[in-house]
């Protein structure tokens, strides 16, 4: 996964800083009510997540492909060296899990262990619309024509989750070891043999075969932040005549995040059966910057309260996640934020 070039963010501000110094030029008289605050509910939209599965580091360890007298350990189920120390290249230390693995007719006892982790394609997601709410004041400086000029400093919070259940589909190596039953006809499954035993004894070298299995990843992925965001630019009030007036402003974006990335899932063989259920997570708190632009309405009620409305579209990095080879991803870049609410001009 690629963060997005922090390119177009550095080039907005600085043609948004270099636009606020105009009216400098040629400032006007005094504004009467320089300040507003403006406050209200916000929603978000088109905030994107990324999920990509793996196995988890695999816990069997099914050893050389060739050789006797070791231990040896499968997904599902063992050959281990017994009390005797596998006298005659033979143990009673063994153990699986179901009956499928019995080949009488072969006379083979059939482990199989999965040995490198498969990472699966990204699915991307986009989160429903979210709620929050945010804060704005705004400065005006100058009266320059038909317009003031000035800055505004702004904050919002907002809750999000976002989570996917669909299967994710991926490959992994697995070998699968087969041991000599010398005749024996193993007890029924799940069966477990001991160290100190007795019990039926069956070879301990393995005849390996190696190939790639096709899983899927069934379950679910999730993400849960809090963000709050900061932003702080030149603002633009032009009047549309009364009582409306148009609102422009645009510069620096400063998101905190404070998020959990969790996952629960089975892996699941395409033939079926679960091969292993596995789950993690991770908390994090980043830092992420970026650039906005914004839009706003203000419907004069009286000369110093108002109805606001606007629309605002970030340019930001995103936020990255890894645990336990599950890789995901947090995107704000490109996602909208949209408010109605109330203005105090003063």
């Amino acid at each position: 996964m690629t963060q997005r070039s922090s390119v177009p963010v550095s080039v907005s501000v600085s043609l948004l800083a270099a636009l606020a110094a105009v009216p400098a030029l040629e400032a006007g008289d005094p504004i009467e009510q320089p300040n507003r605050l403006t406050f209200g509910p916000r929603v978000g939209f088109n905030v994107r997540a990324g999920f990509s599965s793996a196995l988890t580091s695999p816990a069997a360890q099914p050893g050389p492909p060739t050789g006797g007298g070791l231990d040896r350990l499968y997904d599902d189920g063992y050959v281990r060296v017994d009390s005797s120390g596998n006298a005659e290249g033979k143990t009673w230390y063994w153990g699986y899990d179901q009956a499928a693995q019995v080949d009488l007719a072969g006379d083979a006892l059939r482990l199989s262990a999965m040995t490198s982790v498969g990472q699966t394609p990204e699915r991307e997601v986009t989160g429903d619309p979210y709620v929050g709410g945010e804060l704005t004041y705004t400065r005006y400086l100058f009266e320059w024509g038909r317009a003031h000029w000035g800055f505004e400093l702004g904050g919002s919070f907002m809750p999000l989750e976002i989570k996917d259940s669909s299967p994710l589909n991926g490959l992994l190596t697995s070998v699968t070891d087969a041991f000599s039953l010398g005749g024996v006809v193993p007890p029924a499954a799940p069966y477990r043999g001991t160290f100190e035993g007795p019990g039926p004894v069956i070879g301990d070298t393995p005849t390996r075969t190696t190939f790639d299995r096709q899983v899927s990843y069934a379950g679910e992925r999730k993400i849960e932040t809090m963000a709050v965001g900061l932003r702080l630019g030149p603002s633009l009030d032009v009047s549309m005549g009364k009582p409306l007036s148009l609102q422009i402003s645009g510069g620096l974006h400063v998101l905190y995040a404070d998020s959990d990335y969790t996952f629960n899932e089975n892996v699941v063989r395409a033939e079926g059966g679960t091969l292993r259920s596995q789950s993690g997570s991770v908390s994090q708190q980043d830092w992420i910057f970026g650039a906005y632009v914004r839009g706003q309405i203000l419907l004069a009620l009286s000369r110093s309260v108002g109805i606001v409305a606007s629309v605002e579209y970030l340019m930001t990095d995103t936020i990255e996640f890894e645990t336990a080879g599950h890789r995901a991803r947090l995107d704000f870049s490109e996602s909208f934020g949209c408010t109605a609410g109330l203005a105090w001009t003063f």
